[in-house]
């Protein structure tokens, strides 16, 4: 139902980058899911699409719990009247940077770290003083799960900060391993 289910037994560092992730049970899952019961685990995950997925404020696209979190140019959109949360921060340090939120409950829940920025979501959620709030997303096709952003759209596309040199997680591609240039795009795809 959860299509990643992170649970390490030891510290150590996962990294997640360029999935497409969706559930055939939406209404008990979640996209990532950081559950784990020990300390020194550091998750990295960037430019991933995740949809149909969760139900209730537990639930969300993402959601941690234990670990340092690095969530970088991700989009989530969560299923319509089920109150799933985008990007959930229920534990541990969650640094969010460049991430296209639309969930049904909150985009961003929890406490988020002062590093998270560049954030876009269609309430307002998003952290950062950068970050874009109550924004409207154009996809290609969102009712065929095409999350590719669409060539009007105005809610993300060039409002994204550069990441090819942070000092945590550096990449300069996106999910479909085009490169990004000039001003990035907020989300997993650079138009």
């Amino acid at each position: 139902k959860t299509p990643i289910n992170v649970r390490p037994t030891g510290a150590g560092e996962v990294q997640i980058s360029n999935c497409l992730l969706h559930s055939t049970a939406p209404s008990t899952s979640m996209g990532i899911w950081e559950n784990s019961t020990v300390g020194g685990v550091v998750l990295k995950a960037w430019n991933n699409i995740i949809y149909d997925v969760g139900t209730s404020g537990y639930y969300a696209g993402i959601r941690i719990q234990n670990s340092t979190a690095y969530l970088y140019n991700n989009t989530v959109t969560t299923v319509a009247g089920l109150g799933a949360n985008g990007i959930k921060q229920a534990g541990g340090t969650v640094i969010a940077k460049n991430n296209l939120i639309k969930a049904d409950g909150a985009d961003f829940s929890g406490t988020f770290d002062p590093g998270s920025d560049y954030n876009a979501s269609s309430d307002g959620t998003a952290p950062g003083s950068n970050s874009r709030i109550n924004q409207t997303f154009s996809f290609v096709d969102e009712a065929n799960n095409d999350f590719h952003l669409a060539s009007n759209d105005t809610g993300a596309k060039d409002y994204g900060t550069d990441l090819s040199a942070d000092i945590n997680l550096s990449f300069s591609d996106d999910i479909d391993a085009e490169t990004r240039s000039g001003t990035w795009d907020i989300g997993a795809d650079e138009y």
